[in-house]
C-alpha cells in the first residue's frame, strides 16, 4: 500500500515518543504546544494529550509509543486535515479519542503490523480518495467510531483478536474487510455500502449488527469457523453467502432481492433464522455436504424459500412452504 512507502518516507520527520517517564504528563494543545506533532514529540511512556476545539492542518504520525492518550477535549469537536493522516507505528497500548479526521488521501487512520493493544474511540472519519480505518496487528479496539464515504474499505483489519464495536459505516463502497483470525463485529451499523462484510479471517464472529441498503453481498463469509448470530439484514441484493464452515443462528434477513441465505460449504449450521421477501429464501448449493438446517422461518420467496441442491441435508422443525430439490 502507499502507505507503507509514507512510512518509510516520514520515519526521519516522524514524531517519536520515548519510553520509561515515571512522571506521566498532561499536555494541552494549543495551550502548552501550538501543533498536536509538537506536543507528541515530548511525549513520554503514559502521558495525554488533550487537544482543544479546532481544526489542525496537520498529519500526525505515533512512533514507538507505550501508553500514550490523544483525546480531544469534548468529542467531535477536533478535526485533524491532514493529507497523511493518523499514522501509529510500533507503538503499544495508544488510545484515540474523539478526533475527526477529514482530508487524508490514503488510509485516514493507520495502524502498523508492529502496533498492539491501541484503541480508538468515537473517531470519525469522512474518507474519500481510498480507505477509512486500517488496523494492522493484534488485540486493538475500535467503538463508537464512524467512517463515511470511503472509496475504498471503510475499515480494513488484519491482525488478530481485533474488536469493532458500535462502530458505523455508510456510502461508500466495501464496509468492512477482515483478514487474520478471532475478530469480533458486534452492535455495529452499515447502511448505503456496496458490500457490507468480507470475513476473510478464521474462528470470527460476526454478531447483533445491522445492514440496510447494500447493493451486493451484507455478510459474504470466506473464512473458516465463523458465527453470524443476531444480525439484522434488510434491502440487499444477498444476504449472507457462506462459502467455509460456519453457524448462521438467529438472523433476520428481509427483502433481499436474490438470495436470503447462500451456502456453499460443507459443514455448515442454519438455525433460528428468519428470511422473508427475497427470491429465494435459502439456497444449498449442488453438492454440499452435511448441512444442519434447524428451527428456521422462510417464507414469502418469490421463487422458493428452499432450494436444496446438497447432500445428506439435515433438516428439522422448519417452516416454510416451498422446497426445490436439485441435488442427487
Amino acid at each position: 500500500m502507499a502507505r507503507a512507502l509514507l512510512l518509510v518516507a516520514c520515519l526521519s520527520l516522524a514524531s517519536t515518543v520515548s519510553a520509561g517517564d515515571p512522571n506521566p504528563t498532561t499536555r494541552i494543545v494549543p495551550t502548552d504546544y501550538e501543533t498536536i506533532t509538537a506536543a507528541i514529540d515530548a511525549s513520554n511512556a503514559g502521558d495525554e494529550i488533550i487537544v482543544k476545539p479546532g481544526t489542525y492542518d496537520e498529519s500526525l504520525l505515533i512512533d514507538g509509543a507505550f501508553g500514550l492518550t490523544l483525546r480531544a477535549q469534548k468529542a467531535g469537536s477536533v478535526r485533524v486535515t491532514g493529507t497523511e493522516g493518523i499514522v501509529v507505528s510500533n507503538s503499544v497500548r495508544v488510545e484515540i479519542f474523539g478526533l475527526d479526521v477529514e482530508g487524508a488521501t490514503d488510509a485516514a487512520v493507520f495502524f502498523n503490523g508492529d502496533t498492539t493493544d491501541c484503541r480508538l474511540d468515537r473517531v470519525s472519519v469522512i474518507a474519500g480518495e481510498d480507505s477509512g480505518i486500517t488496523l494492522f496487528g493484534d488485540r486493538h479496539v475500535a467503538t463508537r467510531c464512524s467512517v463515511e464515504a470511503a472509496d475504498f474499505f471503510a475499515y480494513f483489519v488484519d491482525g488478530a483478536n481485533t474488536v469493532l464495536s458500535r462502530c458505523s459505516a455508510s456510502n461508500g463502497d466495501i464496509a468492512m474487510f477482515l483478514n487474520g483470525q478471532n475478530h469480533t463485529v458486534i452492535d455495529c451499523k452499515i447502511k448505503d455500502m456496496n458490500i457490507g462484510v468480507v470475513m476473510g479471517a478464521d474462528n470470527a464472529l460476526v454478531a447483533n449488527t445491522t445492514f440496510t441498503k447494500i447493493d451486493g453481498v451484507a455478510l459474504d463469509i470466506e473464512g473458516e469457523f465463523i458465527t453470524a448470530r443476531g444480525n439484522r439484514i434488510r434491502k440487499a441484493r444477498c444476504g449472507i453467502d457462506i462459502d467455509e464452515p460456519a453457524t448462521i443462528i438467529g438472523n433476520r434477513i428481509t427483502k433481499v432481492d436474490d438470495i436470503a441465505i447462500n451456502v456453499d460449504s460443507d459443514g455448515v449450521v442454519i438455525a433460528d433464522n428468519i428470511a422473508a421477501g427475497s427470491r429465494v429464501g435459502l439456497q444449498i448449493e449442488i453438492g454440499t455436504d452435511a448441512t444442519r438446517v434447524v428451527s428456521n422461518k422462510i417464507r414469502g420467496s418469490s421463487e422458493a424459500d428452499i432450494v436444496d441442491g446438497g447432500l445428506n441435508t439435515i433438516s428439522v422443525d422448519n417452516n416454510f412452504k416451498t422446497l426445490i430439490l436439485t441435488g442427487t
